[in-house]
């Protein structure tokens, strides 16, 4: 098995907690470009969170974001793909978690046209009560989820939150996500923090990532993954040599062919590293 196309996952994967990564993950990222290796991010994160990451892995090459439905140019910050929510199907999604989800909240990420289409906060449409709380954006524009409905940029993710939980946030996608197969594709991206994203149905980051390698003429026994959480889950199943991070999510330690050091001791990098060895000799 040869690996020509490496796709690793960003938040509790490659980066560290302080979202930083070392100088020997810089290199070796690098080491396997210069073999001829391939290496795409791919992450939940919507295109406003993109910029500190490339500057910090001074990545070159495209990202896979919002769960698969974007690929991005990290250089060029051009939309090389989009898969988006159509607005009835939005509208469909959101009427019928309100009534199998008591306390629902609602926002949507969208792609703008705009020059600084990566980071701006408009992109980033929510209703009143919805919080962002690991990375709250300094935006204070709140409408109803019906007006934004009415807006024309494309919808890319669906995220939901509830007000006062009071399941784990994998107990509520088991009891939604079969009501809502037919309409978008249901994860999660932690444990720790009750948000559900939903992206275009059919579409998440294996299947991104299967269409990037048919483009490239790649089987995916040639394509390896890392990831840590249930929206890594499509990707590690998909390819053919995949791996998980030590303390993820135990769904995706299940299906990983191993598992590595988290992101504070290189886990990636080694097992690059390893990979980059291996196909040396």
């Amino acid at each position: 098995m040869t690996i020509k196309l490496f796709a690793t996952d960003l938040d509790g994967t490659l980066l560290r907690p302080d979202h930083t990564v070392s100088d020997f993950t810089r290199d070796t990222i690098r080491r396997a470009v210069d073999a001829g290796i391939k290496v795409v991010f791919a992450t939940g994160r919507p295109t406003r969170w993109l910029p500190p990451v490339v500057e910090e892995t001074m990545h070159s090459d495209l990202i896979i974001a919002a769960n698969g439905s974007l690929i991005i140019d990290a250089v060029s910050r051009d939309v090389v793909d989009i898969w988006e929510i159509e607005k009835d199907i939005a509208k469909e999604t959101t009427e019928l978690l309100r009534a199998l989800v008591p306390g629902a909240l609602f926002a949507f990420e969208v792609l703008l046209n705009g020059e600084d289409k990566w980071s701006h906060l408009e992109g980033y449409r929510r209703e009143v009560g919805f919080e962002e709380r690991l990375r709250d954006p300094k935006s204070s524009v709140y409408k109803p989820i019906e007006e934004w409905l009415t807006h024309p940029e494309p919808i890319v993710k669906i995220l939901l939150r509830v007000r006062n939980p009071k399941l784990h946030v994998d107990e509520q996608i088991s009891l939604i996500e079969d009501e809502l197969s037919d309409l978008v594709e249901v994860t999660t991206t932690g444990s720790h923090d009750f948000l559900i994203e939903m992206s275009p149905r059919g579409i998440n980051k294996g299947s991104t990532l299967a269409k990037l390698a048919v483009s490239m003429g790649l089987a995916a026994n040639e394509v390896a993954a890392v990831g840590d959480m249930p929206n890594d889950i499509s990707m590690l199943e998909w390819v053919g040599l995949s791996a998980t991070i030590s303390g993820g999510h135990p769904a995706a330690a299940a299906i990983a062919d191993r598992v590595i050091p988290p992101p504070s001791e290189d886990g990636v990098a080694y097992w690059l590293s390893e990979i980059l060895a291996a196909q040396a000799e």
